[in-house]
């Protein structure tokens, strides 16, 4: 049997039917799924997964973990959390997010696919957030759009641990569909929180992080696992199917900008290009 591809999986996941209603927030789908129609209120809702050595952690709210574990026994947080689950409440800036631009003119439109709280002039008017267990475990984000004058889209985003033959690697799929009668142009943003260039907490990770677009795809950050002389390669990379790789960067003030205030919505999104480093 042929294996479905990404886009007949997402297109399954917009489509997706509750078939047992739990309550208002939700139920069941037929093949198992957790369907939320609206976010948890109090705490997000977790999937967890672990292959071999890693452990990768994804919440309703966006807050995406994946962690590494040494033979020594050390653990290494390649990309924390945002969310504290046991005091319930944010520890900073989402450690994953994806922007949708669809501006033209004077007209602001972007929003967050992972979070659509987070928008400017283009409101969500449906979300779901889905999740689904072995053996395709993943967590999956979507979002329907009205940005006026006949254009409407929905959008689908997985977040999955698999294993390759380089290492562990936390995989993020976006499926944007064009649901109006009109042509949609805009941008696509994404952006993992990883540790930032320089890192030090007396007695805890000491990190020295050098990160590098190497091309419009490709970004390698490589560190010294704390207390040791191992060296970690952390590699984001990027592929799109209908669409062109324009910039990375792998600094933060280029992208999110100089104050937190854009942690949620980063200047670089705001103004549609990479600030000045």
């Amino acid at each position: 049997m042929k294996k479905p591809t990404f886009r007949d999986t997402a297109e399954q996941i917009l489509n997706l039917e509750i078939e047992h209603r739990v309550n208002e927030l939700g139920g069941y789908g037929s093949g198992g799924e957790v369907i939320y129609e609206a976010h948890p209120s109090g705490c997000p809702s977790v999937l967890v997964d672990k292959k071999g050595s890693a452990t990768a952690t994804f919440m309703s709210n966006g807050s995406v973990g994946l962690t590494v574990k040494l033979e020594n026994g050390m653990d290494v947080h390649v990309l924390d959390t945002s969310f504290e689950t046991v005091e319930k409440r944010e520890t900073g800036a989402p450690s994953s997010n994806v922007w949708l631009d669809v501006s033209g003119g004077k007209e602001k439109r972007t929003a967050s696919l992972m979070n659509p709280r987070a928008a400017v002039g283009l409101e969500a008017s449906a979300i779901r957030v889905v999740k689904v267990g072995d053996p395709e475990r993943a967590m999956w984000y979507c979002a329907w759009f009205d940005a006026g004058k006949k254009r409407r889209m929905a959008a689908a985003v997985r977040l999955a641990l698999v294993l390759t033959p380089q290492g562990p690697t936390l995989t993020r799929d976006i499926y944007v569909r064009n649901d109006g009668k009109k042509t949609v142009d805009g941008k696509l943003w994404t952006y993992f929180n990883t540790h930032g260039t320089q890192r030090f907490v007396y007695n805890k990770e000491c990190w020295y992080d050098m990160g590098l677009p190497v091309s419009n795809r490709e970004s390698v950050i490589s560190a010294t696992v704390p207390y040791s002389e191992i060296i970690q390669l952390k590699r984001i990379s990027s592929e799109t199917e209908k669409a062109k790789a324009e910039d990375a960067t792998c600094d933060y003030a280029t992208f999110v900008g100089d104050t937190s205030e854009y942690a949620i919505m980063p200047a670089a999104v705001r103004e549609g290009r990479m600030l000045k480093g």
